[in-house]
């Protein structure tokens, strides 16, 4: 709720245009990424499908996929 209401997100969604709409899934889905990758909750898949929705929402996001080997 502080995320929403604290932010410029609310007025964002309020707006609604596909620009906006954009930033607001990527943020969503790499919040989720970062919180299961942290957590360790949900195992590798759920981690890998938040990752797939923010890129598939903004594709400039795969930049952001951890390029060591350990990771993988």
């Amino acid at each position: 709720m502080a995320f929403a209401f604290g932010t410029v997100n609310w007025f964002s969604a309020i707006i609604g245009t596909t620009w906006f709409l954009s930033h607001l899934c990527v943020e969503l889905f790499l919040l989720l990424t970062f919180a299961r990758g942290l957590s360790g909750a949900g195992g590798v898949s759920s981690w890998g499908a938040a990752f797939g929705f923010a890129v598939l929402s903004r594709v400039n996001v795969a930049t952001a996929a951890p390029r060591d080997p350990a990771y993988c």
